[in-house]
């Protein structure tokens, strides 16, 4: 088997970023050496014989968590609901759920490129992001 010669100007930069896939590094090796790699196989935990147990068993200990949780005596004090309903009220009506929806950068930068918090200059709404 031949090795190709070197290119002149061949960095590891042409070939992604600094954290190189297992792609990258093939793809490397076979232009510098000429040498071929196989397909490369990454096994999954997802198509494992592991994975439907293990996530009917999570799945399972989620649900007993979550029915505990409802059995507790402080799930049953009214002011816990009181306190969030009013919080996602505050949140709607302050304007952070349309900022979310209207997808309002939380930083903007100004004329002299400087990154600045909050509305732009002459915007309507006055607490865009401070809640």
């Amino acid at each position: 088997m031949t090795a190709r010669a070197r290119p002149a100007q061949m960095r590891h930069d042409d070939y992604g970023h600094a954290l190189w896939k297992a792609e990258e590094m093939a793809g490397f090796v076979a232009d510098r050496t000429g040498f071929k790699v196989d397909k490369i196989d990454r096994p999954s935990f997802f198509r494992s014989a592991f994975f439907p147990p293990a996530a009917l068993a999570a799945l399972a200990a989620g649900a007993w968590a979550a029915w505990l949780l409802y059995q507790a005596p402080f799930m049953r004090q009214l002011w816990i609901y009181a306190l969030g309903s009013l919080f996602v009220f505050w949140f709607s009506v302050s304007g952070g759920m349309h900022n979310i929806i209207r997808g309002v950068p939380l930083y903007y930068f100004n004329q002299q490129g400087q990154a600045r918090r909050g509305a732009r200059p002459g915007c309507r709404l006055v607490e865009p992001w401070t809640m």
